[in-house]
């Protein structure tokens, strides 16, 4: 009896440490497989999830915490090695009264203050190009350094004066921070990125957290921020939720001189369900409006993963649109902020 106990006792061990490397093949599969990034059906007794390929740690929690078992994990892709992982971690069972993860963007409740969950972002300045008489906000920016702002190269107008912007606003929503001017150098990465010096600074506070690749694995959600467009109009920010396409499927041309593009140096995302616009209104603009790729945590807090590039005048309005954000998990781009100065 006790040899028996034994082997039973080895063997779920065996199950238990097989979970924390690969999902076993005779785990559930779904009958119609997904794409990394789709949502999950709604299964009882599963937790709310999202296909993914790196997912490991965090079913190596819920199996710790029992709330699943290596036999339950559900494969959402057999062929792409795809599992439905869970979007939030366990509660843990010895504090019953955890609370609520904070609201998230896009969810039907009460919105954030969205001064307080994205700090870092800023919009430029352009003296309007055409009637040379008001300016217009148009492209976003990312607080960087205390006195440095990043933006696509498309926004930066390195080609033509009159498209360069001349100052930076910090902030999404009145009553904005202090616009700051540009100074007179930038520097360039590959034709994609641009980093602007600025003639004042910003406080620490505003300062961006750029995102690590456990991060992005992590993540509850990815999210696109930027500004809407209409010509000649200053348009409201956006948030849009995106999802991670393999990037041997991504369908995307570059109009730019941008070299090297794989999936090291950019991500493959594309929107989900992107709102309607209606004809002669503002609409979203992902890659033409720098907007700027977050990752949002299960208890609310995000970083930034990237910009939308490679840089080009189109802009994509349709919701089926793959799209290509450079990585600031890339560690050449790192470096490039880093000793720019």
């Amino acid at each position: 009896m006790n040899s028996e106990r034994s082997y039973t006792m080895m063997w779920q061990y065996l199950i238990l440490l097989t979970a924390f490397t690969v999902i076993p093949a005779w785990s559930t599969k779904l009958e119609f497989p997904l794409k990394e990034g789709d949502p999950c059906p709604s299964m009882p007794s599963y937790p709310e999830s999202t296909c993914k390929k790196n997912c490991s740690a965090m079913i190596e929690m819920h199996i710790l915490r029992k709330t699943l078992t290596a036999k339950d994990v559900v494969q959402c892709n057999v062929v792409e090695e795809l599992t439905c992982c869970p979007n939030h971690p366990p509660q843990d069972p010895s504090k019953p009264n955890q609370l609520s993860p904070p609201q998230l963007p896009g969810d039907t409740k009460s919105e954030p203050d969205p001064q307080k969950l994205y700090p870092h972002l800023a919009s430029l300045r352009y003296l309007n190009s055409v009637t040379l008489d008001f300016y217009l906000y148009r492209c976003a920016a990312l607080i960087v350094k205390e006195n440095m702002v990043l933006t696509s190269a498309y926004c930066a107008g390195l080609d033509d004066i009159l498209e360069m912007p001349n100052r930076v606003r910090l902030g999404l929503i009145p009553p904005f921070k202090e616009e700051l001017g540009i100074g007179n150098s930038n520097y360039v990465y590959n034709r994609d990125l641009v980093m602007f010096p600025l003639t004042g600074n910003y406080g620490s506070e505003a300062l961006a957290k750029i995102c690590k690749q456990e991060d992005v694995d992590s993540s509850r959600k990815l999210v696109a921020v930027g500004f809407a467009q209409k010509n000649d109009a200053n348009c409201e920010w956006f948030e849009q939720e995106m999802s991670l396409r393999p990037f041997n499927t991504c369908n995307v041309t570059i109009t730019s001189e941008v070299k090297g593009v794989n999936s090291q140096t950019h991500f493959c995302v594309y929107p989900v369900n992107t709102p309607a616009s209606k004809a002669g209104s503002c609409f979203r603009c992902f890659r033409a409006s720098a907007s700027v790729l977050h990752a949002v945590q299960a208890d609310g807090r995000v970083c930034v993963a990237g910009i939308a590039t490679p840089t080009g005048g189109k802009c994509y309005k349709t919701g089926n649109a793959d799209l290509y954000f450079t990585s600031f998990i890339n560690q050449a781009v790192l470096d490039f902020i880093n000793e720019s100065n």
